[in-house]
């Protein structure tokens, strides 16, 4: 399957809206009070979905010798306030404008550019004649048009000459030492783990809410996804394990029912053939907590309890999609989040500014034709889970409450037992290759169900 990134696929067919150069202007003394009016697409800070943490060494100063900077966002598809992928990035360029500004004087210049209908090589050449420095692209779009782009000797050259660079983000390019480009950045993230988190503390919290084995089908978790590939299966697997470590270590009574037929076939938006199928049957088999690794076909799943009134809760994927969907807020009992605006300000702050606090040298793995590949973890802030909305109080509380613990005993895992969540495989450590990540979901399933 060809892996699609999930929220690239939400609000895709905008018409062409690139936008001129901006700069955003928030100090870090007066950023509570004022904003560069300059900019049309600011977020306000209480509008930000993006949870990102300060480098206490990023000030005015610190980056003199950068004054001037150019830092572009180009998204893959859709607009830039979209609430959710594409928005994350552009929240950690303002948040470094903020944080590099001093008495209304900034020190780098940021805009977002969202293509539309523009092919997106044209867009490469528009920023390339544009002298925008940084070029962050946004999501798994661009994977096959960046490529070709890198594979091509005059544009390389250009950008050489020009000291580009280039930050990928959820995606790999795999020049494959076809390229003489070398200030490629890869940025993943290691979503298993928060995965992990979400399905062993849902476990936790409904099983304390809803004991005993007359409340066994509010015990029920469902799942479904849009493909059978890794950018899907990452979510499910993850979720699924943490399911799996709550179930052997529980009272036979308090275990939670994993609908055993799991369809990876769902697609990713409302309009895609399958998508009204299989959310219709999940709904019919009446979990009480389920998690569509869909994108924008979630929103099927929302209307569809609200219309028929359903004591039913969603897990979101991504970021955290109770602020996606804030007339569905009390029906979202956690979101499994990719931190993409704490990583984006991070590998910045290192690889651009030259700020080395957080040691991602140290942590990024160089590729056969020369990039850097940084794939982020739970401890790194990188990927993360979001607090529960869901309208219960009690369960509310129970599922905040267990996320919390199930942090801290994640954090103590040993080495061997986070491999084992991170990678493809199953109680028996045999592991499954992209083909046949169905087999590694219906495995697991069979093993929660024991």
């Amino acid at each position: 399957m060809k892996k699609r990134h999930l929220w690239n696929l939400i609000s895709g067919g905008l018409i062409l809206s690139s936008l001129p150069l901006s700069v955003i202007s928030c100090s870090n003394q007066d950023s509570e009070q004022q904003k560069d009016s300059s900019i049309s697409n600011f977020v306000e800070k209480n509008d930000r979905i993006s949870v990102i943490e300060t480098n206490s060494s990023l000030n005015y100063d610190a980056i003199k010798d950068k004054k001037g900077i150019k830092i572009a966002l180009i998204n893959g598809s859709g607009n830039t306030l979209d609430k959710s992928f594409n928005q994350s990035h552009w929240e950690a360029l303002i948040k470094l404008s903020e944080d590099t500004r001093k008495d209304d004087k900034n020190q780098i210049e940021i805009t977002d550019i969202n293509p539309g209908t523009t092919e997106l090589t044209e867009v490469y050449n528009n920023a390339l004649e544009e002298n925008q420095k940084v070029w962050v692209l946004a999501g798994y779009n661009h994977s096959e048009k960046i490529k070709a782009y890198l594979k091509n000797e005059e544009n390389v050259k250009k950008l050489n000459e020009k000291g580009v660079i280039i930050i990928a983000v959820d995606f790999q390019v795999g020049l494959e030492n076809t390229s003489n480009f070398k200030n490629l950045y890869e940025v993943t993230f290691n979503i298993n783990e928060a995965a992990y988190i979400v399905g062993n503390a849902l476990s936790k919290a409904f099983a304390k809410t809803f004991p005993g084995q007359n409340n066994s089908d509010s015990r029920k978790s469902g799942v479904y996804g849009g493909g059978s590939g890794s950018d899907v299966v990452s979510f499910i697997s993850g979720y699924l394990k943490g399911i799996l470590k709550y179930n052997k270590s529980s009272e036979t009574t308090n275990k939670i029912n994993q609908i055993d037929q799991i369809a990876l076939n769902a697609g990713y938006e409302a309009g895609d053939p399958n998508m009204n199928q299989v959310t219709i049957g999940m709904i019919d088999k009446k979990p009480k907590f389920v998690l569509p690794v869909v994108a924008g076909g979630v929103a099927i799943i929302l209307d569809e309890i609200q219309k028929r009134n359903l004591d039913m809760y969603v897990i979101g994927v991504d970021v955290d999609q109770s602020k996606a969907y804030p007339q569905h807020k009390g029906k979202f009992a956690t979101s499994i989040q990719k931190n993409i605006g704490q990583a984006v300000y991070d590998v910045i702050n290192e690889f651009v500014f030259g700020i080395k606090n957080k040691s991602l040298e140290s942590k990024a793995s160089s590729t056969e034709y020369g990039s850097k590949h940084l794939h982020g973890n739970f401890s790194d802030k990188w990927v993360a889970y979001a607090p529960s909305t869901a309208s219960n109080e009690k369960l509310r509380l129970a599922i905040n409450n267990e996320l919390e613990k199930t942090e801290k005993e994640f954090l103590k895992l040993t080495n061997a037992e986070k491999d084992f969540i991170s990678n493809f495989k199953d109680s028996s450590n045999k592991e499954y290759s992209e083909e046949s990540l169905s087999d590694l979901v219906e495995a697991l399933v069979k093993e929660i169900n024991k």
